[in-house]
């Protein structure tokens, strides 16, 4: 989730494909952005296996901070409705 000090402000939360398709072009509409959208791990059990899930959420992660850096960076007033 993003949190503002202690307080989480928002929290994503939606199945891997749900999320791909909604957030994996996203990095082209922000300038200068280079974040890429975590593979698929297609020869991993992203389900049971323990060390895989949290691989992804890190993944997942990084790949959210770094739209947020991207946007603080290039100043869009409008990165929160692109999002």
């Amino acid at each position: 989730g993003l949190c503002i000090g202690n307080e989480r402000v928002h929290t994503i939360q939606d199945r891997y494909s749900l999320l791909r398709e909604h957030y994996k072009d996203l990095p082209k509409l922000l300038a200068g952005c280079s974040a890429t959208f975590p593979s698929k791990k297609v020869t991993k059990d992203t389900v049971n296996d323990n060390q895989t899930v949290r691989e992804r959420a890190r993944d997942l992660r990084e790949f959210f901070a770094a739209l947020l850096v991207s946007l603080h960076t290039a100043k869009l007033g409008r990165g929160h409705d692109v999002m």
